[in-house]
């Protein structure tokens, strides 16, 4: 109900500031006609003032029309799940990215510049990685959720020479989903930006605030060790093959094992 009140007002100021804007275009070109220099200065200056705001105000107001109907959409999809956080990821122009977590359920819906990503359990994120300008600076799994992050460092992370200018930010999610592995979410535009800019710090407190939510999801979702199913015991050890952690011949032996064969 707020955020229809929201909305409305929100429209009805930017209406009423573009009426305005017409009445000032109509007095200024009265003043033009009746050569007015002091008056035609006044209203022109005040035309573009009315007239920006105003194409603003409608703007924002059409963006909260749009997370309202992705609110509507998530509930109608997904009757039990009822969020209590709506976590702003990034906003790139009018477009916005948040993730939406339900702690009691133990699901979460992420929002990616207006488009809904399907519902997943607190479970099935199997571990995330930061990218930046395509180098691995940071991985979150189970094991290390919660600990000490060094994001934006500058210097040299393995051979990789981390550049003064930053092209591509990423942070990417694997998920157990088949047909969907991985979320990825963009922070840059196609400029980019540079490293000792105020914004790539902006950026990077953004990551790392998305990085502290995943934590809290993936330690919510630790399993108990004592019962954890093989089922479990098996998706770690992909896990582990998947990012390097063993080799094959291990992830063999160790399946085997697992299995009783």
């Amino acid at each position: 109900m707020k955020k229809q009140l929201y909305f409305y007002a929100l429209l009805g100021l930017g209406i009423l500031l573009c009426a305005a804007a017409g009445l000032i275009l109509g007095f200024l070109i009265y003043f033009i006609c009746a050569q007015m220099i002091a008056e035609t200065v006044i209203f022109a200056v005040l035309l573009p003032v009315f007239a920006g705001g105003g194409a603003i105000v409608i703007v924002f107001s059409q963006r909260t029309l749009k997370n309202m109907v992705n609110i509507s959409t998530i509930a109608t999809l997904y009757p039990d799940f009822n969020p209590t956080e709506n976590f702003v990821i990034n906003t790139q122009g009018f477009r916005r990215s948040s993730l939406l977590i339900d702690p009691v359920s133990k699901k979460f819906v992420f929002i990616l510049s207006d488009s809904i990503v399907p519902a997943y359990r607190f479970d099935d994120i199997l571990y995330y990685e930061v990218f930046e300008n395509g180098y691995n600076v940071h991985t979150g799994d189970r094991l290390n959720a919660g600990k000490e992050k060094f994001l934006g460092s500058v210097g040299i992370r393995g051979s990789n020479v981390l550049s003064d200018h930053v092209s591509t930010l990423q942070a990417v999610i694997k998920v157990n989903d088949p047909q969907s592995p991985q979320i990825v979410i963009n922070y840059l535009g196609l400029k980019g930006v540079d490293r000792l800019n105020s914004d790539y710090r902006d950026y990077i407190n953004a990551v790392s605030k998305l990085c502290l939510k995943l934590d809290f999801m993936l330690t919510r979702s630790a399993p108990d060790q004592s019962k954890t199913s093989d089922l479990d015991k098996l998706q770690e050890l992909k896990v582990m093959l998947e990012r390097g952690l063993i080799t094959p011949e291990e992830y063999a032996i160790k399946k085997r094992k697992i299995l009783g064969i």
